[in-house]
């Protein structure tokens, strides 16, 4: 492969590296189907409206864990978000779809709410393999897919999509069984594998025993939500919902009294302590965030553990508070992993291999410097304000 720069014959743009993560799909929408000319490198790729560098050798440009090139069997999955650049599920998912053997690679597209329904039916079209939905389009998305899995029903919000064909016997198959054959219709079935992933993250990570457990939850969004609508569920004995936008918090507590009489629901800050305290708001992605509570009406003191859905940074201001006045800690990390093990196994039908996934999403996610914590240490990204706390 010659070490120089291959100009389109059709000079449309400035050079635009293509770089090893994938993260941007905006290769697929500057690929230019009206070629002028035919193209004299050896090469299987269109005639496209930017520049390509070749200086680089093609397998540096994806995971290292890939022993093959991509190729023209090589089958996608990937992520939307908005915005997406943050995203730590392509080293997780594509160390995961490595150790499996499979094709198969997941890249990271940034995506605009206004634009997500278009980008479910473009994946639909390509065939893709299936999709992951961080902030903001988990709730929007449930309007979106052709098919909801029980845990969407119940939880009200989709993270996962498995693309499916319907072959000649009328029966819906993940879309990579099909191979050349072109199913007779093709349809996005949406999943929720959050609500099981944190409360997993939550066991595992703080040792927190939910059932009877004093609980103060910190936002009522997409994740909130889900959140909420899970520790109810897991029967806590009084659970405290606050909200920046007041009414949306009592709307998931009226839903939380109608499903689970046995759950007492409040709207506001508690009195005295909790066993937990949640922060499922975006407050803290940035490293100028303040905490994401009232501290006149609630003290992080008051809470035995806290828990950020938040992964990168890796401490906040939310669990750097918190740690400060004797509560354990933890992030989002654990729930990044489980929710993606999950996605996963939905779009593949094996087991995922965690313990892969979670080491590549160790080194991914904290692999700048060290914090010290009296719990544990952990590497993180000091100078990274991504870090979508709820991905996938």
């Amino acid at each position: 492969m010659r070490n120089s720069l291959v100009t389109s014959r059709l000079n449309l743009g400035s050079v635009v590296p293509i770089h090893r993560d994938c993260s941007s799909v905006s290769l697929l929408a500057n690929i230019v189907t009206r070629a002028s000319r035919p193209c004299h490198y050896k090469c299987a790729l269109p005639v496209l409206g930017f520049e390509l560098w070749f200086g680089l050798n093609y397998n540096l440009r994806v995971p290292d864990e890939f022993v093959n090139p991509i190729n023209a069997s090589t089958r996608i999955c990937a992520v939307y978000g908005f915005p997406i650049k943050h995203s730590a599920s392509p080293a997780m998912q594509n160390a995961g779809l490595a150790a499996l053997g499979l094709n198969w690679r997941y890249i990271a597209c940034e995506v605009a709410p206004e634009n997500l329904r278009a980008a479910i039916e473009g994946a639909k079209a390509m065939r893709f393999v299936g999709l992951n939905l961080t902030v903001p389009h988990k709730l929007l998305a449930v309007d979106f897919v052709d098919e909801f899995d029980e845990s969407v029903k119940r939880w009200g919000a989709v993270n996962t999509i498995r693309i499916e064909g319907r072959d000649k016997h009328s029966t819906w198959l993940p879309i990579h069984q099909f191979g050349d054959v072109q199913p007779d219709k093709i349809r996005a079935h949406g999943f929720n594998t959050d609500a099981e992933a944190i409360t997993r993250s939550l066991r595992e990570d703080l040792g927190i025993e939910l059932g009877g457990a004093r609980v103060l939850l910190l936002g009522a969004g997409g994740a909130g939500r889900v959140a909420a609508l899970k520790l109810a569920a897991e029967n806590v004995g009084e659970l405290f919902l606050v909200n920046r936008t007041h009414s949306k918090a009592s709307a998931v507590a009226a839903e939380i009294r109608r499903r689970h009489l046995n759950v007492k629901i409040q709207v506001g800050y508690p009195r005295g302590e909790v066993d937990l305290c949640i922060n499922a708001t975006s407050i803290g992605l940035s490293p100028n965030d303040p905490l994401p509570l009232d501290t006149r009406q609630f003290s992080l003191r008051q809470a035995h553990a806290a828990y950020d859905l938040i992964y990168r940074p890796a401490e906040t201001l939310f669990l750097q508070t918190a740690k400060a006045g004797g509560s354990k800690v933890a992030n989002g990390l654990g729930m990044l992993l489980y929710q993606g093990a999950k996605a996963l196994e939905i779009w593949t039908g094996q087991s995922a291999p965690i313990s892969v996934m979670r080491e590549a999403l160790t080194k991914e996610v904290y692999k700048q410097s060290t914090i010290h914590s009296p719990q544990s240490t952990v590497q993180s990204p000091q100078s990274t304000a991504g870090g979508a706390h709820t991905e996938g």
